[in-house]
């Protein structure tokens, strides 16, 4: 009996649309622009023989194929991935810092960061995010107090950030890399959304081009390879080989990838830089050009409205009623409609899309917005406009629609719009021990979830996606963090924990 190939060949069988990751979109730009290499993959699964090079020792193919990437970024040198953006990250600190060094990170960081802390010992110095107050995103971190940091601590080795955002949201990195360039720190820049920056200045710049040191981008979220599939670049500076120890992370890497690295990895990875090389640009802009149409389309809805973000691409719909959540909409899309976000949060879907997507992909979400807002605008019945507060507190004028439920008009003002159920808004500064030292710690018992407030965690707790940790090993647990756990358990999955039913978790008695 087969369990994982049936279920997914039903799944991908029932014409979804893709709106999420991978790039390829289920294999339809594959299969329109390399019609034989996606029909004859299981003979491309092959390994280290005469002709087919090796990635750990590349020199022939893999070589070159991994030169026409580097000359699509301008890097100084780009490493295939095929252990994802993870292992990037992972060699990248681990190979740069050493136990104990001083790293200043960004806190709404992938797990994958904070992995790579107690791998290397590295001691984080976690700077929080701007939060936009209307949107309550994260807008990444003000230069001006990573300058206060570095100006500080003299003994800082490097500053980790993660640029563009799942929602599209991208730094100025040029003010940060600015900094780094002055204070001799190394700067690595989580890129995992970033990869098709490239293909058109509409876009943001990568982070290489405004002075990263080193990058790590997951090719298959955007562009069109293979799942796992990602890169890892360095910066083509003039006194890079200086700043960066690149023979210590070719070591890392040879060290935490797979020493039987996949072909149908590193053929998909080439396969998507002969197609953003070739028609790349041309498919950007047909994308570009469908976005723009369906957000011109429905700017005056009274149901939804669209995230205003640095990265087109990433279409986020925020709803602006209550009765209609992201969980809903999500469901909706999905269920009758057979469109797939790439996720939800409380008040929207994400939407990820790329140029594997073409015009019928965008039809059908034009369709069924449409549906949406006949259900849920209540057949155009009058609405109630939000009257300003009369206390001194700036309050936001959100229209909301008046049926047999809604009873009564509700006034939004910047307190009310801080408490959403929204990760970013219950980051906060209690850093007790180091990932590391919490992680290995012997003194430990499990409580619970519940009674914990105060206590030292031991454990992760990530809504996933986006796979940013709300409390990492060695944080205080407040409880923020325990309320979101409680009220978001049904609607968002939530990992990290040992306990799969999220009630208990393991804290430190240090």
């Amino acid at each position: 009996m087969e369990y994982i190939y049936p279920k997914i060949k039903q799944i991908t069988d029932n014409e979804e649309v893709s709106f999420h990751v991978p790039g390829h979109k289920n294999g339809k730009i594959l299969l329109k622009y390399e019609e034989e290499y996606a029909k004859e993959l299981y003979k491309i699964d092959t390994t280290e023989i005469n002709g087919t090079d090796d990635l750990h020792d590349a020199k022939e193919i893999i070589m070159h194929s991994q030169i026409r990437a580097s000359k699509l970024y301008n890097s100084y040198k780009t490493y295939f991935l095929v252990n994802g953006t993870t292992v990037g990250i992972l060699a990248s600190i681990m190979s740069q810092f050493k136990e104990n060094d001083k790293v200043v990170v960004q806190r709404d960081c992938h797990k994958a960061v904070i992995n790579g802390l107690i791998l290397s010992g590295a001691r984080p110095i976690y700077i929080y995010p701007k939060i936009d107050k209307r949107t309550n995103l994260s807008l990444g971190i003000e230069s001006l107090k990573l300058e206060e940091i570095l100006k500080k601590d003299k003994d800082i080795k490097g500053v980790i950030i993660s640029s563009p955002s799942y929602y599209g949201i991208a730094q100025d990195i040029s003010k940060i890399s600015k900094l780094t360039d002055e204070y001799k720190k190394i700067l690595i820049v989580d890129e995992a959304h970033g990869a098709h920056s490239i293909l058109d200045d509409k876009l943001p710049k990568t982070s290489l081009e405004q002075g990263a040191d080193i990058s790590i981008m997951s090719i298959h979220k955007t562009l069109p390879s293979f799942t796992q599939s990602s890169v890892l670049h360095i910066n083509n500076k003039e006194d890079i080989t200086k700043k960066i120890d690149i023979d210590r992370l070719c070591m890392y890497l040879k060290m935490l990838q797979s020493s039987s690295p996949s072909y149908l990895l590193m053929t998909s990875l080439d396969k998507a830089f002969k197609i953003a090389e070739q028609k790349g640009k041309f498919l950007m802009s047909k994308l570009l050009k469908e976005i723009k149409k369906i957000k011109e389309y429905f700017k005056n809805n009274n149901v939804f409205e669209f995230l205003d973000n640095d990265d087109m691409t990433k279409i986020y719909i925020k709803t602006k009623i209550n009765s209609l959540n992201g969980k809903k909409m999500h469901d909706i899309l999905e269920g009758r409609y057979n469109i797939i976000p790439e996720f939800h949060d409380e008040k929207g879907v994400l939407l990820v899309t790329s140029i594997g997507n073409d015009e019928k992909d965008f039809s059908k979400l034009k369709r069924a917005l449409e549906e949406i807002i006949k259900e849920y605008d209540i057949k155009n019945k009058s609405k109630i406009e939000v009257k300003a507060s009369k206390t001194n507190q700036k309050t936001k004028k959100i229209k909301i629609n008046q049926n047999d439920k809604i009873k009564e008009s509700k006034e939004y003002n910047e307190d009310e719009l801080k408490k959403e159920k929204n990760i970013f808004n219950i980051l906060d500064d209690n850093l007790v021990l180091t990932p590391k030292e919490a992680f290995n710690t012997k003194s430990k018992q499990i409580i619970k979830l519940k009674d914990s407030v105060n206590q030292i965690s031991n454990e992760f707790i990530i809504p996933y996606p986006p796979g940013i940790p709300i409390l990492v090993p060695g944080e205080r647990i407040t409880k923020a963090i325990i309320d979101y756990v409680i009220s978001n358990k049904d609607t968002i999955n939530i990992l990290g924990l040992k306990d799969d039913t999220n009630t208990n978790i393991e804290v430190s008695n240090s």
